[in-house]
């Protein structure tokens, strides 16, 4: 049977429209065998390799918001350390080692000291989230032994390669920030230093992207990473956004034999309400 890849970008809460583009997936009998992920990205893998319902993901993430997520403390090395972050993950069900999940998943992080990309796949599954999710002056940094872990969006957004490398023979990969931009016209010095940094996340992406057999954008315009009460909004909009893409995807799998068309014809209808 033909591995398929699943990379998902990380992107605060516009990552979050994952899971509306693995609600389509799910419906459409789209299998996935290994998954990795970067940031919220790895927190939406980890919901999907443990097969959390995603209801409940939903029901938690549109329950989200700006204090609900940062823990301000001091002395100061970031906004928030990770307390509340545990408290969401309690509440998703997602377990806490790699071993307890059903599929692989593969959790990028930056780790500053060789500026390499660091990729987890086993042990202690909370921290490697952590050490993903870590945007610097936002999140502490994640500190394991000697070496410091960052955002894994700083070195690699869209983890494809590695996706390649664990023996994928079909990679699809899930973009959130490609496609759509917070502030289409800028109008202010915040708006140019947030547009610059979201630029250079994308530009990292850029190579992953070529790396993949099929690329899914989300356009998500007006909708920041750090917006997180609008967690719900993202899912709804994600979930009607990628259907399209999500049936593109299912007729190519069949017709390369990748997976079986389960003879729906004309009562093949769409799940969206």
């Amino acid at each position: 049977m033909k591995k398929i890849g699943l990379a998902l970008s990380g992107g605060g809460v516009r990552a979050f429209a994952h899971l509306g583009l693995l609600t389509n997936f799910k419906w459409a009998g789209i299998p996935i065998h290994i998954i990795s992920g970067t940031s919220v990205g790895a927190i939406v893998g980890a919901i999907y390799a443990a097969d959390i319902n995603f209801e409940l993901a939903k029901n938690v993430i549109s329950r989200l918001s700006f204090f609900k997520i940062f823990n301000p403390i001091i002395p100061f090395m970031g906004l928030s350390n990770f307390e509340k972050i545990k408290k969401i993950l309690t509440l998703l069900n997602i377990p806490k080692d790699f071993n307890q999940l059903k599929l692989p998943l593969i959790i990028a992080a930056t780790e500053l000291n060789s500026r390499n990309t660091v990729y987890f796949n086993s042990g202690n599954l909370w921290d490697a989230i952590f050490a993903s999710m870590a945007l610097p002056g936002i999140f502490y940094p994640v500190k394991m032994g000697e070496q410091l872990f960052v955002d894994g969006g700083i070195s690699d957004n869209l983890p494809t390669g590695v996706l390649k490398k664990e023996g994928a023979d079909f990679i699809v990969a899930s973009d959130v920030n490609t496609s759509s931009r917070k502030y289409p016209e800028l109008t202010n010095s915040f708006q140019i230093v947030y547009e610059s940094v979201t630029l250079l996340v994308e530009m990292n992406t850029r190579p992953s992207r070529q790396l993949a057999d099929f690329v899914i954008d989300t356009n998500l315009d007006g909708i920041g990473f750090l917006d997180f009460g609008k967690g719900k909004e993202v899912f709804t909009v994600s979930q009607k956004e990628t259907y399209g893409k999500a049936m593109e995807l299912k007729k190519l799998l069949e017709d390369k034999g990748y997976v079986q068309d389960r003879g729906l014809g004309p009562l093949f209808v769409s799940p969206l309400p």
